[in-house]
């Protein structure tokens, strides 16, 4: 995808629906996404966790937000965070915006974000304390090494 912006350093955005819905149909793992969203009746916001790097640990964030009426941008967006875990991406701009503009609530997207990073930490069987800051001004989510006991 081609039009893009940087809505802060880390994260870029795309708009353009006939791009979006290209890449999302050429990406395997995005079909269902793709069906449920033309589906839909009314705004969707998903946001999707991937496993980027088992070795390095690499998670990345896609929000894929579907308006029920057009914007300016049209009728979709596309947010990418790379490494967002790894780097603590404040992701406090991001969500607001998705939030504000969808309806949907805040809250609940943070904590399904924390349960996709719970899911993929135990697939690859890391022993991983995820927690999740979220202040006035600041969203963001970090790993550390579980502590395990020797008794």
């Amino acid at each position: 995808m081609e039009s893009f912006r940087y809505l802060t350093s880390q994260i870029r955005q795309y708009f353009g629906d006939r791009e979006i819905v290209e890449f999302m149909r050429s990406n395997p793992n995005l079909n269902e996404v793709v069906t449920l969203l033309e589906e839909a009746k009314s705004t969707v916001v998903i946001p999707l966790v991937s496993l980027e790097n088992e070795v390095q640990h690499t998670f990345n964030l896609q929000v894929i937000v579907k308006h029920d009426k057009q914007t300016n941008n049209g009728f979709y967006e596309y947010f990418l965070v790379e490494d967002f875990v790894n780097k603590k991406t404040n992701l406090y701009a991001l969500l607001f915006l998705v939030c504000i503009g969808s309806g949907a609530d805040l809250d609940h997207v943070i904590d399904h974000i924390h349960t996709q990073l719970t899911e993929l930490c135990v697939t690859i069987n890391q022993e991983y304390l995820l927690r999740t800051v979220h202040d006035k001004k600041r969203i963001y989510f970090e790993k550390s090494i579980r502590e395990v006991g020797l008794n």
